[in-house]
This record gives structure tokens, C-alpha cells and sequence, in this order.
């Protein structure tokens, strides 16, 4: 389950067990299609129309940080492209949070 949906479920990861029904019937499964989906369960209609159920906390707000928050005891390191970057980062050559610049090119037409 995606941390994010937990509190839609007032779920959490203390032991407790948590019951998924399964519909069977094709009625059964378009009828939660349409109200059961975590999509439609994001807002609280109690609190009004936009007042989201869903937000980021504990694990995701500290990765969060983790990743934007440049580690500067590195060095920074010069990329020619995201593309480069990115293949250096699946390499371990850098860390999530080194500093990089990504030398600037054409720009890309839409």
C-alpha cells in the first residue's frame, strides 16, 4: 500500500491487520471503480470540496528532504545532459543528493 493512502484507511504499520473485501460479481467491480478507488476517497466532503485526506508524513516527508537537500561536504559534478546525470546516479557514480550542475543546451521545441 502507498504510504500516502494510509491515513484513507486509517491505516499504519503497528501490527494491526487490515481486511480487503474483493467485489466478485462485474457489477460489483464497476461499482468500485466509481466509489472505491483511492482517487475518490482523497477529499473529505465533511470539511469541504478541496480539503485533501492525502499528504505527506513521517517517511515521505523525511525522504523528501533527504533528496532535495544538497549534501555539501561533495564536490559538485558536471553533467552534459539530465540524461547523463541521471545514468551516472543508476551507476552509484553519484548520490542522490550531490550537488551537480547540468550545463545548459538548446532549447527544445514542443
Amino acid at each position: 500500500m502507498n504510504i500516502l493512502h494510509l491515513p484513507l484507511f486509517a491505516a499504519d504499520f503497528d501490527g494491526d491487520s487490515l481486511s480487503f473485501h474483493l467485489p466478485m460479481t462485474p457489477e460489483a467491480v464497476e461499482e468500485a471503480k466509481k466509489k472505491l478507488l483511492p482517487s475518490t476517497q482523497m477529499f473529505d466532503s465533511r470539511r469541504g470540496l478541496y480539503k485533501s485526506l492525502v499528504a505527506p508524513g513521517h517517511e515521505a516527508v523525511i525522504g523528501s528532504v533527504h533528496l532535495t537537500e544538497p549534501d555539501m561536504t561533495q564536490s559538485v559534478v558536471s553533467f552534459k545532459s539530465e540524461a547523463e546525470a541521471l545514468e551516472a546516479l543508476k551507476k552509484g557514480e553519484v548520490q542522490a543528493n550531490t550537488p551537480i550542475t547540468i550545463e545548459p543546451g538548446p532549447l527544445r521545441k514542443k
